[in-house]
């Protein structure tokens, strides 16, 4: 009779080595640090905002197309960059769109107009994201079916560290000179990071990605469930773009420093990080899909808080808006991959995502035109409509 015994520690530490080096590790570590250095490049521009107004003597309305632009521009892309990600894999769309965002930074830090920096900061950098951020996610979705969700929450918690490094790596730059300077070190810190990243992705095609998404081709209540999540997503968006936009000069307005008023970002990055990975966790268990609704609808409720709590309530309000923020971004593409299947990921998700662009170009300057009280009233109302288009989606399927 023989004795079984355990594996030696050589073949254990084997073992591990393997599981770190799989293809979806990977591309979870990878996804991380594309989506940390993009849209931690993307949101720092808030942080620069007024002495950029200053300088170049421009309307915060002007300052604000700037998020606009790149928000807009970055869903738009992501129509032709998951279908791309699907025939030829996430790799090199996650490296072009890097030297993009590199290339926008360091375009922008030369900006003596606004329309330079409509163009590098706004077009040019968010084509970049449009590059990064669809791939990166589509190609978690293909590696993880019953933990997509804390895979997903993972991957996307590196747009939270990114803004929550958005404060101290400000302040030490500054030590270097102006904004200028500013820019001009964020894009060296992305090439050199973003590249080490995009290359943990996968740089082969999706197993099936010929079929074309033909999940949405399947029948018209598919294709009804479609069109109602489009939706949804698009109003859930509205009050999503706000904050990155308007927080940090809201608060300015109100009476904080800017120390203060960055620090609401850094909260709303530290809560967001916590959220992705907690409630990915805690999706897989309970539902992915309800979980992401209820996340959905939880930003219309953050947005009322920020109309009527006042300057005193706007760390209540960062902190419930990384909440849902966190559970909106960390769950919608397992949301879209239950829904419509992985196969094809990249190319739902960019169909899908592709409706953030109205709303990112929209809401920040409707806010700049408007004012915070009725732009926030709207925006809530927004979400809370979304979330039920959503539900619809859902009852569909």
């Amino acid at each position: 009779m023989s004795v079984r015994t355990a594996p030696p520690p050589l073949r254990l530490g084997r073992a591990v080595v393997r599981d770190i080096a799989s293809p979806g590790i990977r591309s979870v570590a990878g996804a991380f640090l594309t989506l940390m250095m993009g849209f931690g490049a993307a949101y720092s521009f808030a942080a620069f905002a007024v002495p950029i107004q200053a300088e170049l003597g421009l309307s915060r309305l002007a300052v604000s197309v700037v998020v606009a632009l790149s928000g807009a521009t970055t869903y738009t892309v992501s129509l032709l960059s998951g279908p791309i990600a699907d025939r030829a894999g996430a790799r090199w769309p996650a490296s072009l769109g890097i030297v993009l965002v590199a290339l926008g930074l360091a375009l922008a830090s030369t900006a003596e107009s606004a329309a330079a920096l409509w163009v590098h900061a706004g077009l040019l950098l968010g084509t970049g994201l449009g590059f990064i951020n669809v791939p990166a996610m589509a190609a978690v979705q293909r590696h993880f079916t019953r933990r997509r969700g804390i895979a997903s929450g993972l991957a996307s918690s590196g747009i939270g560290v990114g803004t929550v490094l958005i404060a101290p790596t400000v302040e030490v730059m500054s030590a270097f000179g102006d904004w200028r300077v500013a820019f001009l070190l964020s894009a060296g810190l992305v090439l050199a990071v973003g590249l080490a990243g995009a290359a943990l992705l996968e740089n082969r095609p999706a197993p099936v990605h010929d079929r074309q998404a033909t999940e949405l081709r399947a029948g018209p209540r598919r294709r009804r469930a479609f069109a109602m999540a489009w939706w949804g997503v698009l109003l859930v968006s509205v009050p999503i773009a706000l904050p990155f936009a308007h927080l940090v000069p809201f608060a300015l307005d109100g009476g904080l420093g800017l120390r203060e008023a960055m620090g609401l970002l850094t909260l709303i990055g530290i809560t967001s990080v916590i959220s992705r990975i907690l409630l990915g966790a805690l999706a897989d268990g309970i539902g992915r899909r309800g979980s992401f609704i209820a996340c959905c609808a939880g930003t219309g409720g953050a947005m009322l808080l920020w109309a009527t709590g006042g300057i005193g309530w706007l760390p209540g309000f960062a902190l419930v808006f990384g909440i849902v923020n966190g559970g909106f971004v960390g769950l919608l593409s397992p949301f879209v991959a239950d829904t419509f299947g992985a196969d094809a990921a990249g190319t739902v998700i960019g169909r899908l995502t592709s409706s953030r662009a109205l709303a990112a170009l929209a809401a920040p300057v409707a806010m700049a035109a408007s004012g915070p009280e009725v732009a926030l009233c709207v925006a809530g109302a927004a979400g809370f409509a979304g979330a039920a288009l959503l539900v619809g989606a859902i009852t569909q399927d």
